[in-house]
This record gives C-alpha cells, sequence and structure tokens, in this order.
C-alpha cells in the first residue's frame, strides 16, 4: 500500500469521526446529564444552604440575612462583569440563568456562606443560641 492511499483512507476516516462529533455535539443534552455535569456546584449550594439556614435558626438575627444579601449582590455585580468581559464563563445550568451567564445557584450560595460567616462570628463573639 502506498503512502498516498493510505493517507486518503486516514483522511475519509478522519473526515467521517468529525462529522459524526458534530452530530453528536449539536444534539440536545438531556437534563440528567447537565445536573450530574454541575454536581460540585449544587453539592456546594445544598450544603451552604444547610449550614446557613441552621445558623440563622440558631441566632434568628436579622443581620445574618442582612450580610448574606450583601455578599450575594457582590457576588452578582463580580460575575456578571467576569463573564461579560470574558474572564470566565459557566456551562449551561439547568437551573435559571441572570442574564443568560450566570446560574442562580451561584449568588445563592453566597447568599447562604454569609449567613454562615455572620453565625461563625456571632458564636466567636459570645452571642447566645436562641
Amino acid at each position: 500500500m502506498s503512502i498516498e492511499n493510505r493517507y486518503n483512507q486516514l483522511k475519509k476516516r478522519y473526515d467521517k469521526l468529525s462529522k459524526r462529533y458534530a452530530e453528536l455535539r449539536k444534539r440536545p443534552r438531556i437534563a440528567g446529564e447537565e445536573m450530574m455535569k454541575n454536581m460540585h456546584q449544587q453539592f456546594a449550594f445544598i450544603s451552604s444552604a444547610i449550614v446557613g439556614l441552621l445558623a440563622y435558626v440558631l441566632y434568628q438575627q436579622w443581620v445574618m440575612v442582612e450580610v448574606g444579601l450583601m455578599c450575594a449582590l457582590i457576588d452578582i455585580y463580580w460575575e456578571l462583569r467576569g463573564t461579560g468581559k470574558g474572564w470566565w464563563s459557566y456551562k449551561k445550568s439547568v437551573l435559571f440563568d441572570i442574564r443568560g451567564r450566570v446560574p442562580v445557584d451561584v449568588p445563592l450560595t453566597f447568599f447562604f456562606l454569609g449567613i454562615v460567616a455572620t453565625g461563625i462570628v456571632l458564636f466567636f463573639a459570645g452571642y447566645q443560641v436562641l
């Protein structure tokens, strides 16, 4: 077999595989596949929500919600700025996106982390648990 024949065979095979790969990339993804891709984000969101809600139930201080909102708003600003300038991007989320660029669970995670941080400060400041 000559080198030219082998080259043509490999080129045909490459073209065939490239077309197949392009077809696979175009097919719509199943929601479960997308959820499995973002499992680490969902784990962070759920665990911070559980710990944050537990801290709020224990202390019931309004300042916890204020700090959580401040963290969420700062995160929304920073995420929209970063994704807008192309510094980073997110995979398409199953959940609702903010302006099509930021998954909604990211700012919510920072909201609950703000509540957790305030709970830690209240604990070390000596506030009594209700």
